[in-house]
């Protein structure tokens, strides 16, 4: 797995169950011993688990270039103005567009 749209598609889909996505935390393990992420710790982990060894940051651009400024961290705009699930999943569906039109 090397291509933007794929680690963005494989990030969205660890956290489209509920459970694991979570706010305040970079990754936070759960009661029952699963783990859940914000949204940047979604796509870290996928790239670590594809053990991609570039440049991360063309991973994290195009849902940087959805959530615009003020936000230049995902991790701040994940866990602020009272962000919902809902939202987030809605921006990676909106980068991963943006990629397939990239390419």
């Amino acid at each position: 797995m090397n291509s933007v749209t794929e680690v963005l598609r494989s990030a969205r889909e660890l956290i489209t169950d509920r459970k694991n996505w979570t706010q305040g935390h970079f990754v936070r393990v759960r009661e029952d011993g699963g783990e859940c992420f914000c949204a940047e710790g979604a796509i870290d982990r996928v790239l670590y688990l594809a053990d991609v060894e570039t440049n991360w940051r063309e991973f994290y651009r195009p849902l940087r270039t959805v959530i615009g400024s003020p936000y230049h961290s995902i991790v701040l705009w994940n866990d602020q103005d009272g962000r919902t699930h809902e939202e987030v999943l809605a921006a990676f569906d909106k980068a991963i567009e943006l990629t397939e039109s990239e390419s």
